[in-house]
């Protein structure tokens, strides 16, 4: 991935670096608008079906109740109690007790026109029908097995159940029975039990199932995980899948999502207090979030639209800020190519002068011109010095090449130039700038000393100075006035010595922009001067060596 990253151009990394800060914040209010906008879809979905179970619940429970109540007018009738008790000889008061139970069964059938059929059965095989009826055209009611049947489903303390199962007279009609058991009169043990029957298709009314919306029903299921209840007419009675009656009867209550029939569904239930039974509603899970299905659609839509304005805006800004980027590094360039023109100016063909000032100094030593000979000697020297590929060199090397500088000067003007160095040991092999003081110096002698009746001196003081090195030249020359120096300096901000006289501080300028094309722009000169009192150049650089960084181009001395 490095190596990948480091073989990108400055303009794919921008651009690579804008998209990133583009994208992540859209991602992330995107992701947020939809995540908030579904769950609130969510709770509306769940509070829309917990409605339905709630409110299902509440009509079942009091449904039951209203059997509830019609159970307890036989099951606590006195003639009931006393015919469960009657033996099989006394046929004529089982008869007349028999008429007036009928009359109550049947006065409950009218008062609830949602009964099948009303029966009671004794342990002795004794029974009573609300409505005379044949278990089959040759068969009476079947009282044996009923009895038993319904004798193992209902405890003996007298609890209601309910079951459902088909009706016993018609397989197609599908019942809720209500069980009871019956107490003898004269004893407190079970003598027999009463069943209701109510046909399931009356509680379609009971919930209005019409105002459902579509694809959204429910479903009753009892605690033995048979469908009590169901619009589909062919699960009734049916057992469940295993994993979704385990869902089902893990908790009271709840939301899932899982399977029916292949599709994914949303479910909510709640169980009944009052009967144990499991009331669930249930809608497609795809309808359910078909709203949400939307807004991410509008989300990815409109966050592609988006992306895309961003990216071009990105693309074109990144373009424009590398195209002035590289026209700026080209303009550096093409600068620094012209100081180092101007810098080397004087140096036509440097290792041609070097070789003719060779031998001319054999010829002066030959004739025993020590003078020409010294010049010619430094001037050898100073010509190295200019030719070596170093941008930076130590101070001692640019000490060394004032040295030399100085010697051919007093021997032009015959007079010794007083140089005095004050820099420690240690600071010698600090890295500067090559050819940035022996310029400085030649500005004091040309510019300074000239004008000047008194004996030229030049101090150079070198220090360290909050992790900077500090060299600082004082001259005692004629100085600038106010507006010179004031012109100087512009022009060291600007850094340009375009409309600068001879006289005007060229050399200062391209000492000073050369610092800040290899060091950086906090770097460079600094001047103080006054007329007749001499000028103080200050340079600051930074302290190279330190980093163990070398600037050296390729080549040799």
């Amino acid at each position: 991935m490095g190596k990948k990253w480091k073989q990108l151009n400055l303009f794919q990394r921008l651009l690579f670096y804008f998209t990133v800060v583009i994208v992540l914040p859209l991602a992330l209010v995107a992701w947020i608008v939809y995540d908030q906008a579904a769950n609130q879809i969510l709770d509306q979905v769940e509070s829309y079906l917990d409605h339905i179970v709630k409110n299902t619940n509440y009509q079942t429970e009091r449904f039951i109740r209203d059997y509830e109540l019609a159970s307890l007018s036989l099951i606590g009738d006195s003639k009931v109690k006393q015919f469960l008790e009657l033996n099989k000889g006394q046929e004529f008061e089982k008869y007349t007790h028999y008429r007036e139970i009928k009359k109550l069964m049947n006065q409950i059938s009218i008062q609830y026109d949602e009964i099948e059929l009303i029966y009671i059965i004794g342990d002795e095989g004794q029974y009573i029908l609300s409505e005379d009826r044949y278990y089959r055209p040759e068969d009476h009611f079947p009282t044996v097995k009923v009895y038993q049947k319904l004798s193992q489903r209902t405890p003996e303390n007298g609890e209601m159940v309910l079951h459902a199962d088909t009706s016993l007279y018609n397989a197609n009609q599908y019942v809720i029975t209500i069980t009871r058991r019956v107490r003898g009169l004269s004893s407190f043990q079970p003598k027999g039990v009463l069943g209701i029957d109510v046909r399931a298709s009356s509680l379609e009314e009971l919930w209005k199932l019409a105002n459902l919306s579509n694809n959204t029903y429910f479903w009753i299921m009892d605690e033995e995980g048979k469908v009590v209840y169901h619009p589909n007419k062919e699960m009734l009675g049916q057992k469940i899948e295993k994993n979704l009656e385990e869902s089902l009867m893990s908790v009271k209550q709840g939301t899932f999502i899982s399977e029916w029939n292949g599709e994914a569904m949303l479910y909510r239930f709640t169980t009944s207090d009052y009967s144990g039974w499991k009331i669930i509603a249930m809608t497609p899970k795809a309808e359910a979030f078909e709203p949400i299905s939307g807004i991410k659609r509008t989300v990815i839509a409109v966050g592609t639209l988006a992306l895309s304005l961003a990216f071009l805006l990105a693309f074109l800004f990144t373009r424009s800020i590398v195209n002035k980027s590289e026209l700026e590094t080209k303009q550096v360039q093409i600068e620094k190519q012209k100081i180092e023109l101007q810098a080397l100016q004087s140096q036509i063909n440097p290792h041609f002068l070097h070789n003719t000032l060779e031998t001319m100094n054999a010829y002066a030593i030959l004739n025993e011109a020590d003078e020409i000979s010294d010049m010619a000697e430094a001037l050898s020297t100073m010509f190295r010095y200019s030719v070596r590929n170093f941008e930076v060199v130590t101070m001692a090397d640019e000490l060394q090449h004032v040295q030399s500088y100085l010697i051919v000067q007093e021997h032009r003007f015959q007079k010794k130039i007083a140089f005095e160095v004050r820099v420690a040991p240690e600071l010698l092999a600090e890295e500067m700038v090559k050819l940035t003081l022996q310029p400085l110096i030649e500005n004091a002698i040309q510019h300074g000393f000239r004008k000047c009746s008194c004996e030229g001196s030049i101090s150079l003081e070198a220090i360290v100075e909050e992790g900077h090195l500090i060299v600082r030249l004082t001259d005692n020359g004629f100085g600038m006035t106010p507006e010179r120096l004031d012109q100087i300096k512009q022009r060291l901000k600007t850094g340009t010595t375009k409309e600068l006289k001879a006289d005007m501080g060229i050399g200062v300028c391209n000492v000073h922009r050369r610092i800040q094309l290899i060091f950086g722009d906090e770097y460079g000169l600094e001047l103080q001067s006054e007329v007749k009192e001499g000028t103080i150049i200050t340079m600051k650089m930074p302290r190279r060596n330190l980093l163990g960084e070398r600037h050296i181009v390729n080549g040799s001395n």
